[in-house]
């Protein structure tokens, strides 16, 4: 089914292959932007969340698990999946929901070893969610680059990108600080 490019915005939280069986599953978390009701599924069997533009309001994002011995394609799935909502956000003006489809889709591009394409759509990502104003978006985007830092060996950077994002999340009063301080405490330990 191909993603709806009038809904306002569809956030995902991506986890690690290593966390599920052989299927794609969605778990719902809470997060800050707007009120919501369920997105459409993709394709590749990720669940989307879409937005209605009520300002204040908590959101359900749902977390993507990909893995099995399909992995790869599933992933390739995925992130052509991400890649055509974000045209149709774009193509639609909805810059809220292309910051999040680009947060979305760089972190399965690093989780997939695409780490130029996951730089470049994570700070698409920071960018935009400063311009609108989405501190929580924007401090999850940054975390993500951090870890994307950690990935490339760059420690001190990785270190630095999560002490600021975890700043800003402080700030949102976001229900992801601690996952991030538990990250901040993994990379700062190796």
């Amino acid at each position: 089914e191909v993603p709806n490019p009038n809904a306002e915005s569809n956030t995902t939280t991506e986890q690690s292959s290593s966390q599920a069986a052989s299927t794609v599953s969605s778990t719902p978390r809470t997060s800050e932007a707007n009120a919501t009701h369920a997105g459409p599924q993709t394709a590749s069997g990720v669940s989307a969340q879409a937005n209605e533009g009520v300002a204040g309001a908590k959101t359900r994002e749902y977390s993507a698990r990909i893995s099995g011995n399909n992995g790869q394609a599933r992933y390739a799935a995925a992130i052509a999946d991400y890649t055509k909502q974000l045209q149709a956000k774009e193509s639609a003006g909805d810059r809220t929901g292309a910051a999040f489809v680009e947060k979305s889709l760089g972190v399965l591009l690093r989780q997939n070893g695409q780490l130029r394409e996951s730089r470049l759509h994570l700070a698409n990502a920071v960018k935009a969610a400063h311009t609108l104003g989405l501190q929580e978006l924007e401090g999850e985007a940054m975390a993500e680059t951090a870890l994307l830092e950690a990935a490339e060996g760059k420690k001190e950077r990785a270190v630095q990108g999560l002490q600021a994002a975890i700043g800003i999340l402080q700030n949102a009063k976001s229900s992801t600080v601690t996952r991030w301080q538990k990250e901040l405490e993994k990379i700062a330990n190796k």
